[in-house]
């Protein structure tokens, strides 16, 4: 299966195809279908989603989006199953029924310049703290307050609604993974990969958040502890911005 390459593998694999003997390089526009089917398997082979669970998107460079087709499993789709709607939700291309929760979508689209994907699944721990209604902004991790930051939760709206939509668009503007009172997670980035891995990371906090239960409770980082890891996010985004090279060839921050 793709999920069991390496990345570095599956990203040159998405960069080119071999026809008649010749490298043919493909359009991005074919590139971002691809990762969005590989998204998709990989939230499903990561139990992250079940079924037709989730759906995922990403914004196209004309400005229009590129988003799953609603009924179908993640886990198994094709690249011409795909989408292409207006923010309007009108579609644009394609032959199936865009996700029914595209407004979820367009809401991080409308609000934020710089999201330029938005992936939303269920996994088990993240959806448990959502049906419970509680939030997800301890300081506890270090990586999650520098990958991630408080993970909020959204007041609940019916599932493919307006009200869904404008819950969302309240706290997108400052966050970039919200936590979905009792229906799952959503998260947005500045590509799909980056999207999906907070998706991930956030899977990782709400199961440490529920192991450090059983042994008396997760503790807290001090204002101080906060203060500093903030400082060094900072700088990082002031080291990146600086060496741009260094950004585009670094390996997954630890």
């Amino acid at each position: 299966m793709a999920s069991q390459f390496s990345r570095l593998h599956w990203s040159k694999q998405l960069d080119k195809k071999v026809h008649g003997g010749l490298i043919v390089r493909m359009t991005s526009h074919a590139i971002l279908r691809e990762r969005m089917v590989e998204i998709g398997r990989r939230l499903y082979d990561q139990g992250l989603i079940a079924a037709a669970d989730g759906n995922i998107s990403c914004r196209l460079p004309d400005g229009k989006v590129l988003i799953t087709p609603s009924g179908k499993a993640k886990g198994r789709l094709s690249p011409d199953d795909l989408v292409i709607i207006d923010l309007s939700g009108k579609v644009v291309a394609g032959s199936h029924d865009p996700s029914s929760e595209y407004k979820m979508h367009t809401a991080f689209y409308t609000v934020r310049d710089n999201i330029r994907a938005v992936v939303h699944a269920h996994p088990v721990y993240c959806t448990a703290y959502a049906v419970a209604g509680m939030d997800l902004v301890q300081p506890i991790l270090p990586e999650v307050l520098l990958s991630i930051g408080e993970i909020p939760l959204a007041e609940y709206g019916a599932p493919s609604t307006s009200e869904l939509a404008a819950s969302i668009e309240r706290l997108a503007r400052d966050h970039d993974t919200i936590l979905l009172r009792s229906h799952g997670l959503v998260a947005a980035g500045s590509d799909l990969e980056e999207a999906y891995n907070k998706i991930e990371l956030a899977e990782h906090f709400a199961k440490v958040l529920h192991a450090a239960e059983a042994i008396g409770g997760a503790r807290s980082l001090s204002d101080q502890q906060v203060e500093a890891l903030i400082l060094l996010k900072r700088s990082q985004k002031r080291e990146s911005t600086d060496h741009p090279a260094v950004r585009q060839t670094s390996g997954r921050k630890e």
